[in-house]
Parts: structure tokens; C-alpha cells; sequence
């Protein structure tokens, strides 16, 4: 079908295209769907045998194989959507209830029939193949295979869901689901219109992935894999894919369709790492409509019980317990009846692979089509009635925008950059003053081989910043604090994370007491910064320690008393000579990570006051900027596995803007249920970073029982936060405060935040009510990031056409760009709760007439050349929400609009980062915190991610 033609006059003018859906109550929507449920005895046999698999009657506690259960029950029944992670064992039952293990399209009788069917195999393939199975246990298997094959294992219930129908709150009119399901029904409904519909042009039709989580209100589908060219590489297979999630928003007494377009990636020679999170894969059978995922250990490569339950259901595909996911796709993946494809996470496969992400092109080819499909069932493009904000906003912003301008650009204009490059000097030397007395003091610290690497940072960092504005001292690292984990040699696994910790603590104790001797001796202050030069590749494929930059970091800013870190990789691998380019990029990062070192580590934001000046009206009638408190909670590790061990520190980041410099107080509790909490009373954030690095994990709250954990937290944040907030307004008398609530870390921890709770003329927090009240100079305001939706704008000049399979070619049509540092007003949930949706910038230059997948275009005058697909990783920034609450019983001291102002100046208008940060200052200096954090077990869990986007970038 040919594309229409946009003219490029409407461009400058159209509005967003934001990527979500809207419908309306009275229109009729029926989901039919099966809950599949263990049956009252069948559940009491399975909790009982897991019980007793992990009691000491075991040298070793055992764990049933639930993932071999959870993908068998998928592989039977063609109509399960979604199932249970853990299949509902270990849930508290009570009397007589069901605990649901899957949700069907399949009819009831069916879905008893396939399930029943699963559990019985399961217990001859599985359970009882358990090693060291007691006979005992064996016999209470026997007793659940039984209820299996007479068709009691399973209850099943039809239901009728009115996906359209949601109750509201009374005191705010957001939406609310009618059942514990609702957000995961209409998820579900929505998916169903598009199994088998083409949605991307020219590519596959899609495939239901197959939900782990019963409530939750997202769906994933995917096509088939696409061959993609690569340059001089070897073509990289993807599949496109979508991501649908129901949201809701203040005020507004129905959910919002969310759709976020993706692209994953796949490969054919996965690595396997010595650490990491684990590779995934997914089975595609051949003449079906949906995809099973399994699991790959992230070491050796090898699969587990998920795929030999997939195997044991596709005769077809290979199975045997030395087989690895390298096996399955070193010929392609393809099989009689079956694809298979395993995920190319960054710096782990044999060949090169396509970056993440979609064009804006793509996503707004896919958009239109859904808009075509789901327009019969009562969806319609949410356009959210947004208002523009004028904010000014740039993509580059103070003294980093100067920089760039001095040091990127490459302007012809000498003069001119020369004049930048003073005027940035001139306000890095400010900050230097008020920070440093004027004379930053470095010690760089190196690993053995990488002394040119750090004479080069002496030499970058002297020439930029000049000999008073920095003194450099190098030292040898000392051995062995940095380097690969060490496995057995028949590959047994390294020591415990805590105990690699201590080890590697103990070589920096006296290396670092030894360097403190030395300055003394020499009468020379500490450092205020430390650069750390370690390598992070060790070749055949071992990577440093996860945990060593962590220990690292905690034990240099305890040892040198609160002299911050910053880690630098090297300018090449080990044994290679730098390049040119190589070099280049060594010095930009040198001086990217320097500022991280000593403007960031500070919270510093002195351009505020004068951008607030200039568009705020509450600064330009006369008064001081607002204080800006971020509350939020350092949450380091958010794994099911880790349970109640999990780092859990509620924080408040205070900025005042006159003096650009922020100050924090935290909340920790030493490990150990009977120990008191510890609050860190207000401090500068450097002295905050030290007190956290040298308190020790701090988990809040230790019990056996998660719900315990959660109350407890609960209670403990509100006392907190109802003591900082009453303390900050007593001492900022006076002067207007905002508040700025992070819900990405506070959601569940401060009910009142939520959709179905806030209210601004009754604000909740520690058992009272009215909470504002007590707060006379207060301001709240929410924020929530990855919940709204990506913003699509058509492009101005930029026209594209599409080689069609007939020979001919398309249409031309504008492209399509993201909305790029603008602010918008939703003015669709009621004017008592103003919502605002910040969208940021990107330093990128992306090629606009691009596709992810297939070749376009570009239509300039009366040529056409062709575009190939673009690879590279494709970022279209997220918005940030932003809701004012102001007590409508109280007169109003900001208008919204500039609260709304306020937050987007914060998100740009730093010194150590040109571009926008997803969270404003200060909530964006948590980041500062989580860093020192001296927690290794979640170092470890976390690390991985960082590396991984470390690689892509690179």
C-alpha cells in the first residue's frame, strides 16, 4: 500500500504522535480467558514436597524443577498467555482457595486436560529424576501423579472479562481495575488482535511471547527472525517486536494503552562469561503463533530444565545434558518443525550483531498499522489534548555546552572558540574554587603496564585545566585488586562474592595506609579525587572481577577520607599500541570522567538560578529559587532471588540552588534484625557518600517473611521522610521548598504516591492525615519515568520511499523524528492533578530516513538513493511524567506550568553532563550514592548490565 505524502509545512506545526491507545467504557470488549488453578489437595502434596526438599533431611536443600513444569503446561496447552513464575508454590493459601498457575484461551475442560497432563509428566521426567531423591518423597510425588492422571491435580474456572469497564477512585478519579486481574486482562485482549498481523511492513507476522506474571499489565510478542546487512560484516538476524503495557494516570478514570516498538537480537556463537546474568532463547515452532523462552547459564552455555521441556514436547529438536545453546544455533537454529534463536547480548557472541532499538521511521510505520487494526475493537491513538510548554530548553546547556563548543564542534570560527574556551575556563575555575580552594589534587592510580596511559591523564588533565588548577600524584595499583575471577581447575566456582570482598579489601588496607604515610611524610594534602586505571578485558573471555570496582571504590574513599573515584579503562587492549583515533577518544575520556570526579560527585548546579530567572515567574517576581529536596530510595538489587538480602537506603538529596551545591541525609541500619536505624543527619554530598561507604550493608529491614520486610520498610521510610520533611521546612522558614518524589523507587514504599492514593488535599505519610498542612512551605511534586509514552514528531524536510515487492516504489512521505527536549501538558485527567510529560535529548545524530530492518529511500528532489538499514543501537528518549500537587484548599504559590519548568531545568542544567539526565538534579546524584554502596554480593548482580552497556556503546 502506498504511503501518503505529508507536506513539510504541517510538520513544524503537527502535534506528537504519542505511541499509546485510548478506548472508552460503554464501548462492549469481552476477553474470554481460563484461570488455571492448583486443586486444594494437589497444592497441599506440592508445598509439602518442596518443604521437605529443602529441610535438613538433605545434605543440601533441593528445589523442585519448576521451570521444566512452567514451560511443560506452555508446550500442552496452545491457548496458555501467561503462567506464573513459580506456579503459584510457596504462595500463602488459605482455606479452601485456588492458587492460579496459568491463565488459557483454551475452554476449560481443555485446559484441565493439557495441565493435568503436565503435572503427571513432570513428576516421571522431573521430580522424581531429582538426585538424592529420599524415598519418602518419592512416594508423596507418586501421590501428586496420581490426582494428575485422574484429573484432580487441576481446577479450572471459565471467566468473562469486561476489559473496558474499570472502577475509579472516589477522591481523584484515576482508574481502577474491577479485579486483581484487570491490568493483565486488557494487556492479553489487546495481544490477541495482533497474534499473526503483520505490524512492521515488509516483516513477519508477530508471535505471543508467553507472559511470567498473573497481575501484571504488559504483553510481549515478536516476529520471526530477519536477516539484516551489515556493512562488511556478516548479515545479523533480529526480530522486531512489540511491547504492550496498560497505564494509568492521575485523574483519569480509564487505563492508556501504552506501545513501545524493540528489536532483538540474536546470534549464532553466544560466549559464555564468568559472570554475568544468564543468555536467553526462544523456540519458535513452526505453524504456531507463539514463542517459548528458555533459559542458558551465562558460564558454560548450557540449558536447563525449561528447554528440556520444550525438547521433550518437539521431537525434532536436539536434547542431552551436554548440549549448549552454541549447539543448538551454530547451523542457524533451523529444525523440521522448530527455529530456534538465542539472544546476542552486548560483548558476548563470536560475531558482530546489530545494535538495540528501532527507528522513528519504523515506529511510526508500526503505529499507523495498529492504528488500523485495533480501530475495529474501539482503540483510538491517545493524543493526551497536550498543551506545548515553552521552556527554551537546548540539547546542549551550560558549562558542558560551552565545552563542547570549545572542544567538539570543530568550528572554523578560531576566535569564537577561543572566546568560549576562556568563558569556560573561567566558570571551571569557579567551581574549583569553591570546591578545591582553586587546586584539584589527583592521584592517579594505575595497574602494572599502564604507566604511558597514565602519564597521559597527568598531561590531558594539566593542559586543560592548567598547572593551579590541578596536581597530579601517580602511583603503582597494587596487585591483584583488579583481575578475572579465579575458578577451580575441574571449574569449580570462585569463592562467595562477600569473601572475594574481604580479600580484595585487605590488599588495599595497607596499600592505602601506605600511600596516606607517604604524603604525610611529605606534608601533602590527601586527594580530593582518585582515578583509578584498570583494564576490564583480560582476553579469552575473562573479564575483571565484578565486584573490584565497588571494593575499590569503598575502600579508597574510606582510606583516603572522602577523596572520590572514578575508574578509567585504557587507551588500548593490553599489548596493543593506541592509535590515533584511540588516543583522541582517551583524552575525551579522560576529561568526561574527570568531571564525573569533581563536579558531580559535588551535586553541582550553579547555572539554575539564572535559566529559573529567565522563565520562572515566581524567581522573576523577586524571590530566591526554591529549595529542591529529591526524595527517593537507593534499591541496589531488585532479583527474586536475593529475597530480603537486597541494599535498601531511603535518601532525601537537598539542592539549593543560590549556592548549586547539594547536601543529603540517608537512612541505614547496620546488618541485623536488632540493630537501630541510623539516620545520616544533612551533610554535603561527599560527606554523605563517605558515611554510607563506611556504614556497611544496610539491608533496613531482615525477616524470614517478605511481607514482614515490606511493612517494615514502610514504616520505617515514612518515619524518615516525615522527619526530614518537617525538619528541612522548619529550617528553610521562610523560603518555598519542592519536593521532588521519585515513584520509580518509592512505588509500594509511600502508598500515598500512587494513582489510586494521591491526593493533594490529603496528604498521607507515617499514619497522618492532611500531612501538607504541617508543611506550610511545601510543594509537592511526583515524578515517573519508562511509564509514559515515546513521542514521535514528523520531520520536517527528510522523505522517504519504499522499494515495493511488485517492482515498483512507494509513495514519498515525511519520516518521522522524536520529541526532542520539548514539554507537554496532558490536559486529559482533570485540570486538580496537572500531568506534564518532559522529553528530553539525545547527543546522537541519527539518520532520519533509516529503518532498522530493510532498505529505504531517501527522497531528495527528483533522486532517490538508497538507505541502507541502520544497526547501530536507536535510543528514542522516554518521558519523564510530572504531576503538580498543590492543596486546592490552600492558595497556590507556583503555577503549574513553572513547577513543570522547574523539573525540565533540572534534568538539563548540569555542569558535569551536557545533555539531559532521566532523573533531575538532585534525585540524578543518587547515582553518586549507589556507587559506594559497600554491598558486593549486589556489585556482582549488578554488574553485568553496566558492562554489557558499556560494550554496546563502544
Amino acid at each position: 500500500m502506498a504511503s501518503k505524502s505529508t507536506p513539510s509545512s504541517l510538520a513544524k506545526s503537527a502535534p506528537p504522535t504519542l505511541l499509546a491507545f485510548s478506548f472508552e467504557s460503554l464501548t462492549p470488549a469481552t476477553y474470554r480467558v481460563t484461570r488455571v488453578a492448583w486443586s486444594p489437595e494437589a497444592y497441599q502434596i506440592v508445598a509439602g514436597l518442596r518443604e521437605a526438599l529443602r529441610s535438613p533431611a538433605y545434605d543440601k536443600p533441593k528445589e523442585l524443577p519448576i521451570k521444566d513444569l512452567r514451560l511443560r503446561t506452555q508446550v500442552y496447552d496452545p491457548g496458555v498467555v501467561r503462567v506464573n513464575a513459580r506456579l503459584g508454590i510457596g504462595h500463602p493459601l488459605a482455606e479452601g482457595d485456588a492458587v492460579n498457575m496459568l491463565f488459557t484461551t483454551s475452554a476449560p475442560a481443555e485446559a484441565s486436560e493439557h495441565a493435568n497432563r503436565a503435572v503427571a509428566h513432570w513428576v516421571d521426567e522431573a521430580v522424581k529424576k531429582i538426585r538424592g531423591l529420599k524415598p519418602m518423597d518419592a512416594r508423596i510425588a507418586q501421590g501428586l501423579r496420581t490426582l494428575a492422571v485422574n484429573q484432580q491435580a487441576i481446577v479450572t474456572q471459565a471467566d468473562k472479562v469486561k476489559v473496558f469497564q474499570w472502577a475509579t477512585t472516589e477522591a481523584t478519579n484515576a482508574a481502577l481495575p474491577q479485579t486483581a486481574t484487570g491490568f493483565a486482562d486488557l494487556a492479553d485482549y489487546v495481544a490477541a488482535q495482533l497474534v499473526g498481523k503483520v505490524i512492521f511492513p515488509a516483516a513477519g507476522p508477530l508471535r505471543r511471547e508467553i507472559g511470567s506474571t498473573l497481575d501484571k499489565g504488559y504483553a510481549r510478542l515478536l516476529t520471526d527472525p530477519e536477516v539484516v546487512p551489515m556493512g562488511a560484516e556478516a548479515p545479523c538476524s533480529i526480530s522486531l517486536g512489540l511491547t504492550i503495557t496498560v497505564a494509568t494516570y492521575p485523574a483519569r478514570p480509564l487505563p492508556v494503552i501504552l506501545i513501545n516498538m524493540g528489536k532483538r537480537v540474536w546470534t549464532t556463537g553466544p560466549k559464555g562469561r564468568f559472570f554475568g546474568n544468564d543468555l536467553g532463547g526462544f523456540v519458535l515452532p513452526v505453524g504456531e503463533d507463539r514463542a517459548f523462552k528458555f533459559s542458558i547459564d551465562s558460564h558454560r552455555l548450557t540449558l536447563d530444565d525449561d528447554y528440556r521441556a520444550i525438547a521433550a514436547g518437539y521431537p525434532d529438536l536436539p536434547a542431552g545434558d551436554q548440549l549448549t545453546a552454541g549447539d543448538l544455533v551454530r547451523a542457524g537454529g533451523n529444525y523440521p518443525g522448530n527455529r530456534v534463536v538465542v539472544a546476542a547480548a552486548p560483548g558476548r557472541s563470536v560475531e558482530k550483531v546489530a545494535g538495540r532499538g528501532v527507528t522513528d521511521l519504523d515506529r511510526q510505520l508500526a503505529f499507523e498499522r495498529l492504528t488500523e487494526l485495533l480501530a475495529p475493537q474501539g482503540f483510538t491513538p491517545w493524543g493526551g489534548y497536550l498543551q506545548r510548554i515553552e521552556t527554551g530548553a537546548k540539547t546542549l546547556n551550560g558549562l558542558i555546552g560551552k565545552w563542547d563548543v570549545a572542544h567538539h564542534t570543530g568550528t572554523d570560527e578560531e576566535k569564537a572558540k577561543d572566546q568560549v574556551l576562556q568563558e569556560w575556563t573561567r566558570e571551571l575555575h569557579t567551581g574549583l574554587n569553591q570546591f578545591y580552594d582553586g587546586t584539584h589534587r589527583i592521584l592517579v592510580a594505575y595497574q602494572t603496564g599502564l604507566h604511558d596511559d597514565a602519564a597521559r591523564v597527568e598531561a590531558t588533565l594539566t593542559k586543560v585545566l592548567g598547572t593551579k588548577g590541578v596536581v597530579v600524584t601517580r602511583v603503582l595499583l597494587p596487585d591483584h585488586v583488579h583481575g578475572p575471577r579465579a575458578w577451580g581447575p575441574e571449574g569449580e566456582k570462585p569463592a562467595p562474592p562477600e569473601e572475594r570482598g574481604k580479600a580484595k579489601a585487605a590488599i588495599w588496607t595497607p596499600w592505602i595506609a601506605e600511600q596516606v604515610k607517604q604524603l604525610t611524610t611529605k606534608k601533602q594534602d590527601l586527594p580530593h579525587g582518585i582515578i583509578v586505571l584498570a583494564r576490564r578485558n583480560y582476553g579469552a573471555g575473562q573479564y575483571d572481577d565484578a565486584i573490584s570496582k565497588q571494593v575499590g571504590r569503598v575502600a579508597l574513599i574510606k582510606g583516603f577520607a572522602g577523596a572520590n573515584v572514578q575508574y578509567l579503562l585504557p587507551s588500548a587492549s593490553a599489548g596493543v599500541t593506541p592509535s590515533a583515533a584511540q588516543l583522541s577518544k582517551f583524552q575525551m575520556r579522560v576529561l568526561n570522567g574527570w568531571r564525573d570526579l569533581a563536579l558531580k560527585s559535588v551535586g553541582r548546579m550553579p547555572i539554575v538560578p539564572s535559566r529559573l530567572a529567565k522563565r520562572m515567574p515566581f524567581v522573576q517576581q523577586g524571590n530566591q529559587p526554591p529549595v529542591i529536596l529529591g526524595a527517593g530510595i537507593v534499591r541496589v538489587n531488585k532479583t527474586r532471588e536475593r529475597k530480603n538480602k537486597t541494599s535498601f537506603i531511603p535518601y532525601v538529596i537537598e539542592l539549593d540552588p543560590v549556592s548549586g551545591e547539594c547536601q543529603a541525609t540517608l537512612l541505614l541500619r547496620a546488618a541485623g534484625s536488632k540493630q537501630p536505624v541510623q539516620p545520616v543527619s544533612m551533610r554535603p554530598l561527599k560527606q554523605a557518600v563517605l558515611a554510607l561507604a563506611t556504614h556497611g550493608p544496610s539491608y533496613l529491614a531482615e525477616h524470614s517473611s517478605p511481607q514482614k520486610v515490606l511493612v517494615e520498610r514502610q514504616q520505617l521510610t515514612e518515619a524518615f521522610l516525615h522527619d526530614v520533611l518537617l525538619s528541612r521546612s522548619k529550617h528553610h522558614q521562610g523560603r518555598e521548598i519542592v519536593l521532588l518524589a521519585d515513584t520509580s523507587t518509592l512505588n509500594g514504599i509511600w502508598r500515598w504516591l500512587a494513582d489510586a492514593q494521591v491526593n493533594p488535599a490529603d496528604v498521607r505519610l507515617h499514619g497522618l492525615t492532611e500531612f501538607q498542612k504541617a508543611l506550610p512551605n511545601v510543594t509537592f511534586v511526583r515524578l515517573r519515568h519508562n511509564h509514559s509514552p515515546k513521542a514521535l514528531l514528523p520531520t520536517e524536510h527528510v522523505k522517504v520511499s519504499f522499494d515495493q515487492p511488485d517492482g515498483t516504489r512507494s509513495e514519498p512521505r515525511l519520516s518521522a523524528r522524536w520529541a526532542d527536549a520539548k514539554l507537554y501538558r496532558l490536559t486529559d485527567p482533570s485540570v486538580g492533578l496537572p500531568t506534564y510529560l518532559s522529553y528530553g535529548s539525545r547527543m546522537f545524530q541519527p539518520v532520519r530516513s533509516a529503518s532498522s530492518y530493510r532498505p529505504t529511500r531517501s527522497v531528495k528532489g527528483d533522486k532517490e538513493p538508497p538507505t541502507a538499514p541502520f544497526t547501530k543501537t536507536w535510543a528514542t528518549p522516554n518521558p519523564l511524567e510530572i504531576t503538580v500537587l498543590q492543596d486546592p484548599d490552600q492558595p497556590a504559590r507556583f503555577q503549574p506550568d513553572e513547577l513543570a519548568f522547574l523539573v525540565e531545568t533540572l534534568r538539563s542544567s548540569y555542569d558535569h553532563f551536557g545533555g539531559w539526565t532521566t532523573l533531575p538534579g538532585p534525585l540524578h546524584f543518587a547515582s553518586v550514592l549507589k556507587e559506594y554502596v559497600p554491598d558486593y554480593v549486589l556489585a556482582e548482580e549488578e554488574a553485568a548490565a553496566k558492562e554489557e552497556a558499556k560494550e554496546e556503546k563502544e
